[in-house]
């Protein structure tokens, strides 16, 4: 959506049953939950989380690979800010 050589702001959303495979953020980011909802969340050594994430802002840390699924029955909304 914007972006400089300081932030970037994208946005994101994630329908129902959704997969993303394992991935990395390489940096410190803050997440806007527009729409709510609940992942499952798959890490390297095989441990899984479920976590809801309703509407706020969140600090994301960076640096760990993890995959995540959405189990909730409605789609999620995002603006990540980095």
């Amino acid at each position: 959506m914007f972006e400089n050589p300081w932030v970037r702001i994208l946005y994101g959303s994630s329908l129902p049953g959704e997969h993303e495979n394992f991935h990395l953020h390489a940096w410190k980011s803050l997440m806007v939950v527009l729409e709510p909802t609940t992942y499952e969340i798959g890490y390297v050594g095989g441990s899984l989380e479920i976590s809801a994430w309703p509407r706020g802002v969140y600090e994301l840390a960076g640096g760990e690979y993890y995959s995540c699924t959405n189990v909730a029955i409605l789609p999620m909304s995002v603006f990540v800010l980095r």
